[in-house]
């Protein structure tokens, strides 16, 4: 008996409008010793920082991040603790239990440097999003941990290489803060399709700054955005005109990577999931879709609705969107057999986001 009612080719540039339960938050604390009031691979809902130190205690790194998160604006979010396993990565099978309920994951109060734990302990997590269409946020060591801010960068890239999706969101920073959290809070507030490069609203922490010369875009040899020859690109935490922001979205998959920017690999997974969503509900509130001209319009009415709440006006991900769904008398006659209705095509055209503009001026007296 078929469990999967849509086989989804995820090659879409785009994504009805945000659902509520969408951007669910996971934050995973790291630790040697159990929680007095949770066990390992116990996954906990909360809605306030309060209650995670009842459960984790008050200097755990799990309330210093839930702290991060509440303060951004996050009205729930998840906990869980797991092991920490000496010299080897820890054990995140119980991650499995949520499978795609969680969006955003991220390491409670936990930074990574380039020792092998911290990167094998990396991996182990943003292997796991992949595989759940989830996102990671992680923060790097602080930078004033190196020798100098180059060799700061040089560790980001480095750690970006070795760990390279377009899962992973790094943020390099100088703070006491758990940026990550704080980062993992920002999304979790937005929608699927936010950008959180210059934030207006910006992070309540300070960091101190990095070289300038070493803030660069997607692509500038020598920064840490434009990675070590493209690969392993970091993003920064930067002040402008007053405000603590994220220099850019990148990811860490590569700044040629069409998944360079985490709000294109969060749309497109948010896409894929609405159109599912309104595909398995079409099947389940109709007792029978004909291999018919009236079949074909009731799945393109059902898609062309999905995609448009999703197109034009400044606050929809997509620019343009176009739903193809074949005639009957073009469908394969073993596909109609086995009753699958194939060659459906979503094509969509992102908005995207400006970041910065280039302008030339003249002026005359």
């Amino acid at each position: 008996m078929p469990y999967d009612i849509v086989d989804i080719d995820l090659e879409v540039d785009a994504a009805t409008l945000p659902d509520q339960t969408y951007s669910d938050a996971l934050l995973v604390t790291v630790t040697a010793e159990e929680p007095s009031g949770a066990e390992f691979g116990e996954i906990n809902r909360y809605r306030s920082s309060a209650d995670v130190a009842e459960d984790y205690g008050e200097e755990s790194d799990a309330h210093t991040a839930a702290q991060a998160v509440d303060r951004m604006g996050a009205e729930e979010f998840h906990v869980v603790a797991v092991e920490d396993a000496v010299d080897a990565a820890p054990d995140l099978s119980a991650l499995d239990a949520v499978g795609g309920a969680i969006d955003l994951v991220g390491y409670a109060d936990y930074e990574i440097s380039t020792d092998e734990e911290d990167i094998d302990t990396l991996d182990e997590l943003v292997g796991w999003a992949e595989a759940n269409d989830a996102a990671v946020v992680a923060q790097y060591q602080d930078g004033r941990e190196y020798e100098d801010d180059e060799a700061a960068m040089e560790a980001a890239h480095e750690i970006g290489t070795e760990v390279s999706s377009g899962h992973l969101l790094p943020v390099a920073h100088k703070s006491d803060a758990d940026v990550s959290s704080h980062v993992l809070g920002q999304l979790a507030t937005n929608e699927p399709y936010f950008d959180p490069l210059y934030d207006a609203d910006g992070y309540p922490f300070g960091s101190e700054a990095f070289d300038p010369a070493l803030i660069g875009d997607p692509g500038t040899a020598g920064t840490f955005e434009g990675g070590d020859e493209g690969e392993g690109p970091a993003n920064v935490i930067i002040n402008v005109a007053g405000v603590t922001v994220l220099s850019n979205s990148l990811t860490t998959a590569g700044v040629a990577a069409d998944e360079r920017y985490i709000d294109v690999t969060r749309t497109k997974m948010f896409v894929a999931s609405e159109i599912e969503d309104a595909l398995v509900g079409l099947r389940l509130q109709q007792d029978r879709i004909p291999f018919t001209e009236e079949g074909e319009a009731m799945i393109e009415s059902t898609l062309v609705d999905t995609m448009d709440d999703l197109t034009g006006g400044t606050d929809a991900p997509l620019a343009e969107s176009e739903v193809h769904v074949p005639p009957i008398d073009e469908l394969d006659e073993g596909d109609r057999a086995d009753r699958v209705w194939t060659d459906i095509q979503i094509d969509g055209r992102l908005a995207g986001n400006a970041h910065t503009f280039s302008l030339g001026l003249s002026l005359s007296a």
